[in-house]
């Protein structure tokens, strides 16, 4: 889990308001179902010099903070208040991305956390980028045909401690002819989290995944790639690493098509 000292929530409230009293079960189950963002609960009276340099007028007050400065701020805000979408925060895309793909060219993604088990995330075609995202799956995370760059990622899989049967793919592309211009980019990333799993599986014969400056834990199994049982499409994917460290990095073992 990654928790994102970035993002913050904070709520000012008292002990004696009763619209606090009311939210605050709904605002305790919002840092359960995120719990990759910082809630804060303030009490005005307790703090008060603190709350005063906030100018808190009225309670509840909910701020919302990005890289430091405060992007939002809602005063005696009910249950459909919090859940709105808020400036630099991901609150659908955390949750049930599984259900969804992206197919919009030219999309860009910052700061976004995903979760699911199988199919994760579906980046299905055109342009895509990602910056400072985090998902977590337990199989086929990314996948889809679209070309796309990840830059400053993390890709966690969470298994039993211990569990060293690849279980796990972090990558399936799907580039199925030569004339296409798709793939996926991995830039100064970091794929890490428990069990074993492929960095990627050829889903069409013309797959195309790198990653480069990236570190890898011992997650990665030391073929690092799987051709879905199909020795054919050796000669014609491009499953590639470069500059590449950690102990998941090791190139000894690596199947021979992704040490071209």
């Amino acid at each position: 889990m990654v928790l994102n000292l970035q993002q913050v929530v904070a709520n000012f409230s008292a002990s004696w308001c009763g619209p606090c009293r009311v939210i605050a079960p709904f605002y305790s189950k919002l840092s359960e179902k995120y719990p990759v963002l910082m809630f804060l609960s303030v009490d005005v009276d307790e703090q008060t010099e603190f709350s005063t340099t906030w100018d808190i007028k009225a309670t509840p007050a909910f701020f919302f903070f990005q890289d430091g400065q405060r992007v939002e701020k809602l005063v005696r805000a009910n249950k459909p208040d919090l859940q709105e979408v808020k400036p630099g925060y991901c609150w659908e895309s955390i949750v049930n991305l599984n259900l969804k793909l992206i197919a919009g060219n030219q999309a860009a993604f910052w700061r976004c956390r995903f979760f699911g088990a199988q199919d994760t995330f579906h980046d299905d075609s055109v342009r895509h980028y990602f910056k400072d995202y985090y998902i977590q799956g337990l199989i086929d995370f990314i996948f889809g045909n679209a070309r796309s760059l990840y830059e400053l990622s993390s890709i966690a899989n969470p298994v039993a401690l211990g569990a060293k049967v690849i279980n796990g793919v972090a990558t399936v592309h799907g580039r199925a002819s030569k004339d296409e211009n798709s793939g996926f980019a991995f830039v100064n990333c970091i794929v890490g989290g428990t069990g074993r799993i492929w960095l990627g599986r050829v889903w069409r014969p013309f797959s195309t995944v790198v990653f480069a400056y990236t570190q890898m834990t011992d997650l990665i199994a030391p073929k690092g790639w799987n051709n879905f049982n199909d020795p054919t499409r050796d000669q014609t994917v491009f499953s590639r690493e470069y500059m590449c460290g950690g102990a998941g990095a090791n190139m000894t073992l690596r199947v021979p098509y992704a040490q071209r």
